[in-house]
């Protein structure tokens, strides 16, 4: 009708817009009008919003868009789905209102949220994805994120095909090309730490597959505090060479307690699980060449200027100071090995004092206040046992010593901090001896407190960052070791005192990198070997879970990438502390009944007198172990072979059940 067109026009031109909008605002108010309004214009609107729908989502594309090759290891650290899909909510409002109007009635949305309230934000998030995903294959930025978190928590090749099929995941096979690009990148992220200043820690791991087999798993850390000229190798052993003997009682003040500053987080990167077993002097050479001149790709001339802090066990240090001796005659400093600067794990030192300990004060049940008692109070009579369990041990010596009332008569000492000297003075009150005890289950009391306390003040200075309240215990720690017949780690600690102050003398790059703090957390600081006994822990799970399909390469490509699928997993986790009070009050109540606060002369229960470790092992000092000690520095500068000692106890056999999975004994290696 085109004699009607010009009205037409008019009708609907911008000038008559308001008055058209007045008129359908009539028409959907009127009470018998709005319902034949809406159903003629229903199925308009639908339409209508399935085109805006649909442009959204073309929109939300570049938001979304990820491939397997493109995964980063920045993308994991900073994975979070909320992140991600508050973008995508920003350009698809239509969208996002129709998700929320479906998953939540109109009462419920009007509702106070409280912290019971379901989590519908997450699963609009999540149900977005989904749709964005089944979409478009390449808009899976999210579930590469969701994939990686279920292979980091172990899942079966069965259980992330379902949730393939869901459209949460990719698939098994996509999966495993994105952990080995992954594994692929973090390399390349070693490689570049590896060409400057670094650390570097490893640790034996055994796994089962048609049999168990044994390798090792490799991680190099980033230093904190490290610079150019105090890493330089030559100065340092220019320093050996000019240093003279510790002498028994040297006035050398320790340095002031060194905390990591707040927030700091321990940059590492783990490398590839190699099948060489470090468990002899030739398996470290190979597990050193593997390490830097096959994985990090460093030619050996490019290792020669620069000093490697190098932190493990007592063990493992001894075979790389074997490795000095064996090499003593090669020209270059990496042929020579002398690059590794060695110092103990102290997460390992921990586990020796504790052991060291519990051997010393193990006693009988029959013997009043002694640990096997105690741990029968406690309803902990396994800990008594050959093989106790690490982490129950360590909490139950806690909880005993956490009674809300101690011993009394506790005698103070001076220490190493006190009286500036490398090895301490333990001393008693005036003229007391040990033959003039009158009550030794009383004595016995106070000298297991003493210890323990010795064990708290570590655990809690390690957790804490503090390396310098560390060093100020080290000459005492080392007079309790040799006390209680671990020779080898009095020893360590004497090597690591002598370095400090002699052959680190400019730096404190072994102060400021034993104690790591993976995740940032203040109080959750560790030994820089713990570390990587959790990493083993989380890898044999991982390993675990795949069953037929896992192989030395696989575990290798999930090795190169464990902290990063270790972090996704993590995210969002929470932790409760248990309340052990109940505990501690039953040690305390006990105590109280027997009376074994008070000094009973002539006590009528026979009882055997446990040494005091630090005075028995200062006089072991003062005899023999000192001088002794001398004459292997003079022999370390002279390029002579250093001889091994025997411990005086049996090896620590602990079981370790890690929060990360239970681990075999052994898993841990442990010091022979």
């Amino acid at each position: 009708m085109e004699q009607y067109t010009s009205y037409q026009t008019a009708f609907y031109s911008e000038a008559n817009i308001p008055q058209l909008t007045n008129l359908l605002d009539l028409i959907q108010t009127h009470p018998k009008e709005r319902l034949r309004m809406q159903d003629w214009f229903g199925p308009l609107a639908v339409d209508r919003v399935c085109e805006v729908v649909l442009k959204e989502m073309e929109d939300a594309k570049p938001l979304l868009r990820m491939t397997t090759g493109k995964v980063t290891p920045e993308f994991i650290d900073s994975f979070d789905v909320h992140t991600i899909m508050d973008l995508v909510v920003r350009v698809t409002p239509v969208w996002t209102r129709i998700v929320k109007v479906a998953m939540e009635t109109k009462e419920s949305s009007e509702k106070l949220k409280t912290q019971r309230s379901r989590n519908r934000c997450s699963g609009r998030n999540v149900l977005s994805s989904l749709a964005h995903f089944l979409r478009s294959r390449s808009s899976a930025k999210v579930q590469l994120g969701f994939g990686l978190m279920a292979v980091s928590t172990g899942v079966s090749q069965v259980f992330l095909s379902v949730l393939n099929q869901a459209g949460l995941t990719l698939s098994y096979a996509s999966m495993q090309k994105v952990i080995k690009a992954l594994s692929c990148r973090s390399l390349e992220a070693a490689c570049s730490v590896a060409v400057g200043l670094h650390g570097l820690g490893y640790d034996n791991t055994s796994n089962s597959m048609s049999k168990v087999q044994s390798g090792t798993f490799s991680v190099i850390y980033e230093l904190f505090n490290a610079s150019e000229t105090h890493m330089e190798l030559a100065p340092m052993m220019k320093h050996l060479k000019e240093a003279t003997p510790t002498n028994p009682k040297p006035k050398l003040q320790n340095t002031p307690r060194c905390r990591l500053p707040p927030g700091h987080k321990t940059k590492f990167h783990p490398l590839r699980v190699s099948t060489i077993k470090e468990a002899s002097i030739k398996g470290n050479i190979q597990v050193h060449n593997d390490i830097y001149l096959n994985q990090l790709k460093l030619k050996p001339e490019d290792l020669n200027k620069r000093a490697i802090p190098a932190m493990h066990n007592q063990l493992t240090n001894a075979r790389n100071r074997g490795n000095q001796d064996m090499r003593g005659d090669d020209l270059t400093p990496w042929d020579h090995r002398e690059v590794f600067q060695l110092a103990f794990g102290i997460f390992h030192l921990i586990m020796n004092l504790i052991w060291s300990i519990t051997n010393v004060h193990r006693g009988s049940l029959e013997q009043l206040g002694s640990l096997t008692h105690l741990f029968s109070i406690l309803e902990k009579a396994q800990l008594g046992g050959e093989h106790p369990d690490f982490h129950t041990l360590l909490a139950a010596l806690t909880q005993i010593l956490n009674v809300p009332t101690p011993p009394t008569n506790l005698r103070e000492s001076e220490s190493s901090s006190e009286s500036g000297d490398d090895t301490p003075k333990p001393s008693t009150s005036s003229g007391f001896s040990d033959d003039n005890i009158k009550d030794t289950v009383h004595e016995n009391l106070v000298r297991l407190t003493r210890d323990l306390l010795y064990v708290t003040e570590l655990v809690c200075a390690v957790a804490d960052g503090d390396i310098g309240c560390v060093e100020d215990i080290l000459p005492d720690l080392a007079c309790m070791f040799r006390g209680a017949g671990s020779n080898n780690y009095s020893t360590e600690i004497l090597h690591l005192l002598f370095n400090l102050k002699k052959y680190f003398q400019h730096s404190n790059i072994m102060r400021d990198n034993m104690i790591v703090n993976p995740s940032g957390i203040p109080g959750h600081a560790m030994g820089i070997n713990l570390n990587i006994e959790h990493l083993i822990g989380y890898l044999k799970i991982l390993f675990t879970s795949k069953g037929l399909y896992a192989n030395w390469d696989r575990l290798g490509d999930i090795s190169a990438a464990v902290n990063h699928l270790q972090w996704i997993k993590n995210s969002g986790s929470t932790h409760t502390t248990v309340n052990t009070d109940e505990l501690a009050w039953r040690i305390a109540n006990k105590v109280r009944d027997l009376k074994l606060q008070d000094v009973i002369e002539n006590c009528p229960v026979p009882c055997k007198l446990v040494h005091d470790l630090r005075l028995y092992g200062r006089g072991k000092f003062e005899s023999s172990s000192l001088s002794t000690f001398n004459k292997k520095i003079h022999h370390l500068i002279k390029g002579k072979a250093i001889k091994t000692e025997s411990d005086d106890i049996p090896p620590p056999a602990f079981i370790f059940e890690d929060t990360e999975g239970v681990l075999d004994e052994g898993e841990v290696e442990l010091d022979e």
